[in-house]
């Protein structure tokens, strides 16, 4: 444990930075914009949209906004299901560790973005989950050599499975693509799978303008955030 405190250091060291540098550039939520109940409603529901984007990764956006008003209702239910999946996994780390780890892991990195302490304008990023979602790939790896290697006789199955669902990331990954094409076709797909996207409707009509549609850019940027 002594040879990972400097480790401890950095990490200390480069969240006082970060949170500096944010502050000077008016990045980070002030407690009267979104109150800590809210951003902690928040940061619960996101552990869930997290891992369900990172399992069936549909509706992305590029920004994706906060509710009006604080989802209590699936916060309540979102810290529930963490609760017990926690301990359920504690319960069997001795005989599935890689469970214990990659759920922990998931959950440990994703605490510094997860929206306690706010920076920007967004709920949720999927760029935040690049690191989290190792622990996931870790476990994911981990139980499926262990099913592949009970059914041994049916390794056909696998392989199927396995086809499968590449198949179905291959699909899902070409149809994100082409979201990317453009701005445009970037902040649609935004304000299409999205609710009040104030980021999204603003550049929509900031193209509009450029695009000599004022009708059009006056429509988008009419919705307040």
């Amino acid at each position: 444990m002594r040879e990972k405190l400097p480790f401890f250091a950095l990490v200390i060291a480069s969240c006082v930075i970060t949170i500096l540098a944010q502050d000077k550039w008016h990045a980070l939520a002030k407690g009267n914009e979104w109150p800590l109940s809210y951003r902690m409603a928040n940061a619960l529901t996101s552990y869930l949209r997290y891992a369900g984007k990172l399992f069936w990764p549909s509706d992305l956006a590029a920004f994706y906004p906060f509710p009006p008003t604080a989802p209590w209702d699936l916060a309540v239910v979102a810290g529930a299901v963490v609760l017990v999946l926690s301990a359920g996994i504690v319960w069997w780390r001795k005989s599935q560790p890689f469970l214990f780890t990659g759920w922990f892991w998931f959950f440990g990195t994703l605490v510094p973005v997860i929206g306690l302490v706010q920076v920007g304008g967004q709920s949720l990023a999927d760029r935040y989950l690049y690191i989290p979602s190792i622990g996931f790939f870790v476990a994911a790896v981990w139980l499926s050599a262990g099913w592949i290697t009970r059914l041994q006789r049916c390794g056909w199955m696998a392989s199927v499975l396995a086809l499968g669902i590449l198949g179905a990331c291959v699909g899902l990954s070409a149809r994100q693509i082409a979201t990317w094409k453009n701005s445009r076709t970037l902040f649609e797909q935004a304000n299409r799978v999205t609710t009040g996207n104030f980021v999204a409707l603003n550049t929509l009509g900031e193209l509009a303008r450029r695009d000599g549609q004022p009708e059009q850019a006056r429509s988008s940027i009419s919705v307040r955030r």
